[in-house]
């Protein structure tokens, strides 16, 4: 079985080797023309590998040179996570890519909460692809995170096949990366809030006290907001740590704070707009008990 092409997912919020919370999905309209050329798709994890067997060449080669039903490929890519959004900044796709269309970040208003990106104007020329017979309504009503066109007619059809056989498969990775929010610390004191720091341990990012938050039933709550915004991480070491500076001197309280959730994220008024802000609620330490 030979790869004709290589489609692979990565995405920085869950780390090298985390995956991309993706799924690659081939229409039913491009699952139809693969199966008169003889090609098979095999899903990997973040991923899809697009295959044939070398008896199929003389087909395979025949259908690169069809007019009538050219061999053209049309992938969904599909958000495996209902929280996909809320981690991901919105990819810039370059004009030469094999990616047709994502979503865009324009026309997004900041809310209290974010689920699920803007509905209308989320893929390129919608209508054309219905029209066209590449997508049905069904399948783009499904909101594709991407859609990728993988083009195997005439002489670049051939040079594909050719590169398949030579054990060099033509891959398209698509890309995502983290989105970036203002981290919000909130930590249980019943000290002097004034004594405690946030410390990054690569000596970047700093933490600003702002005040605190006060419920019913549980303890004041510091409140301290990062300087810029920070890429939400899956998992990792943990690059933050809470220390004291009480006593005259100081001392680490917590080696590793948490990481920032990706679900809610809020808004908060910063230098006169909007930004997006996750907080992290510390609730296994209480400073000052």
């Amino acid at each position: 079985m030979k790869t004709l092409f290589l489609l692979e997912g990565r995405h920085s919020y869950f780390g090298a080797g985390g995956g991309a919370g993706v799924r690659f999905v081939p229409t039913r309209h491009c699952r139809y023309i693969a199966d008169k050329a003889g090609l098979r798709f095999f899903p990997r994890e973040s991923g899809l590998r697009i295959c044939f067997e070398s008896t199929d060449l003389p087909k395979l080669k025949a259908y690169t040179e069809d007019t009538v039903e050219p061999l053209m490929l049309t992938i969904l890519v599909l958000a495996g996570r209902d929280d996909f959004w809320n981690y991901t900044a919105f990819p810039e796709v370059p004009r030469d890519s094999l990616i047709q269309g994502t979503y865009r970040e324009d026309g997004l208003d900041p809310s209290l909460c974010i689920r699920n990106p803007p509905a209308q104007d989320s893929l390129v020329r919608a209508d054309a692809l219905t029209a066209d017979g590449t997508c049905t309504g069904e399948e783009l009503a499904s909101s594709p995170v991407a859609l990728i066109r993988l083009d195997c007619r005439s002489r670049q059809g051939r040079d594909y096949l050719q590169g398949a056989l030579e054990g060099c498969p033509r891959v398209c990775r698509l890309d995502f990366e983290n989105r970036k929010t203002f981290w919000r610390y909130f930590i249980p004191c019943d000290g002097n809030p004034e004594h405690l720091r946030i410390v990054d341990r690569g000596g970047s990012v700093s933490f600003g006290l702002a005040g605190g938050l006060s419920a019913q039933g549980h303890p004041y709550y510091a409140r301290f907001v990062s300087d810029r915004p920070l890429g939400l991480q899956w998992k990792g070491a943990g690059r933050f740590q809470l220390t004291c500076t009480g006593g005259g001197r100081a001392r680490t309280l917590v080696k590793a704070l948490p990481n920032a959730p990706s679900d809610p994220l809020h808004c908060m008024d910063l230098d006169n707009g909007k930004v997006f802000v996750s907080d992290i609620f510390v609730n296994h330490y209480v400073y000052g008990r």
